[in-house]
């Protein structure tokens, strides 16, 4: 009989998180592009992220019956439930910007710089909150909670620069539009990869003051 344990749950948080960046990083190329295939494409593998999400969930929930109640091993073992969670939302919001593509026909859709510095943010910050909280690292956790202020600083970026735009031709407002909705999903993407990190300040705090 196989015996699974905490690292086979964290093995596969990884492969969620590694999973999310990667989708994420293809979706920007198709929206570069304008690759209506490479979207649908994309749609089909988010799936996955649910699949792997439902994995955590029966392992993790599995292990949580045979421990301890209200152990260090307990708390850190919701929060990697929660971060899978948060992990599929990830999914969710990179299929969206998939769709976009898709409806779009084929037309590249990268024109803002702002877009770009989002993009490049979300990954980075996708990447280091799952390590942080594979590793309860809460400096490297601070460190992706004081970036969310850059995202927010980019998504402003690029609603004034459209703005500006529409001013000067109301016919670029329904590709404004777009590229807003395209900013929107990718500063989720940073917000949900803060609300990783933050599992892992809250984690980590409560060890400090030896709650248990």
């Amino acid at each position: 009989m196989t015996t699974y344990g905490w690292a086979d749950v964290h093995a596969l948080l990884r492969r969620m998180g590694e999973l999310g960046t990667d989708l994420l990083e293809g979706v920007v190329d198709t929206l570069q592009r304008g690759d209506s295939a490479g979207a649908d494409a994309i749609i089909e593998r988010v799936r996955a992220m649910r699949t792997e999400r439902v994995r955590v969930e029966e392992l993790g929930g599995h292990l949580l019956n045979q421990a301890w109640p209200g152990t260090q091993q307990v708390r850190r073992a919701v929060a990697t439930l929660q971060a899978s969670q948060h992990l599929e939302r990830v999914g969710q919001e990179v299929g969206a910007l998939a769709a976009i593509v898709s409806s779009r026909g084929g037309h590249p859709l990268w024109e803002a710089p702002a877009l770009a510095a989002l993009s490049v943010g979300a990954r980075a910050r996708l990447r280091d909150a799952v390590e942080s909280l594979l590793a309860m690292d809460i400096v490297r956790a601070q460190g992706v909670l004081a970036q969310q202020s850059h995202a927010e600083m980019h998504q402003r970026n690029l609603i004034e620069s459209l703005l500006r735009r529409a001013a000067d031709d109301p016919r670029s407002i329904g590709l404004d539009l777009t590229l807003l909705a395209v900013g929107r999903h990718l500063e989720r993407v940073s917000e949900l990869a803060g609300d990783i990190a933050d599992l892992t300040v809250r984690n980590a705090e409560s060890d400090s003051i030896g709650l248990v």
